[in-house]
């Protein structure tokens, strides 16, 4: 992770935003928890709905894409493994996520600051696509392109968006019929009907569920899979 490189482009896309009283934010170290999250994972894709400024964006696309950790002069392990962790680190390494394509697409009707910061976001991350509606309609109009997208790919879901029950209930549900592999919630101690919603969604849609309820609170859903 490039600090300086990831406040400077933070705050560039602030200062084109329009400063609201009402504005949320993910304070920063629910985005270094969130980035920890994507890095480990590594998805091919991801869908955030609920883009307002943009901070939690440049965060998951840093992640997706950054050198932090994979360069000689990042690394923390040594270069070589021991011998007696052969077996361990042959295994590890075989299944480590190896992201073959890299698609960040988030979603909002009113995102802060018009175009600029979009245009910001796409011409420094040439994998961000925005759209610029609801995502009950994101979802519903572009159902079959998504299907297709999605097929066979490792998609992470980012749930921000409108922050009602019902809201966060259909993202979710959206998420799973693409067969979303993880899913990050969003506020979900600071609104806790979002809690209570995604829960639920984890128990019928069969995703384990990690719960962080420090700061705002933050969901955390993987699809099981096969043993």
């Amino acid at each position: 992770m490039d600090l300086a490189q990831l406040r400077d482009r933070v705050n560039t896309l602030k200062s084109m935003t329009i400063d609201h009283a009402w504005c949320g934010w993910m304070v920063d170290d629910v985005a270094a928890f969130v980035y920890s999250l994507i890095k480990f994972t590594q998805p091919d894709i991801i869908i955030q709905t609920g883009h307002l400024w943009g901070k939690s964006a440049v965060v998951a696309m840093e992640a997706m894409s950054d050198d932090f950790l994979r360069k000689p002069e990042t690394r923390i392990e040594e270069t070589e493994p021991f011998s007696r962790d052969q077996t361990f680190y042959e295994f590890t390494v075989k299944r480590a996520p190896s992201p073959r394509v890299r698609r960040f697409i988030s979603v909002d009707p009113r995102p802060l600051g018009g175009d600029e910061p979009i245009a910001f976001l796409k011409k420094t991350y040439p994998f961000y696509q925005f759209y610029q509606a609801t995502s009950e309609n994101f979802f519903q109009v572009g159902a079959q392109q998504l299907a297709e997208l999605t097929a066979g790919r490792v998609l992470l879901g980012i749930v921000d968006g409108d922050h009602t029950a019902s809201g966060c209930g259909n993202d979710l549900d959206q998420l799973g019929k693409l067969n979303a592999r993880y899913i990050i919630v969003d506020d979900t101690r600071w609104i806790p009907e979002l809690g209570a919603v995604t829960r639920k969604f984890a128990v019928y849609a069969d995703y384990d569920l990690a719960e962080f309820p420090a700061y705002n609170g933050v969901m955390w859903l993987s699809k099981r899979q096969p043993a």
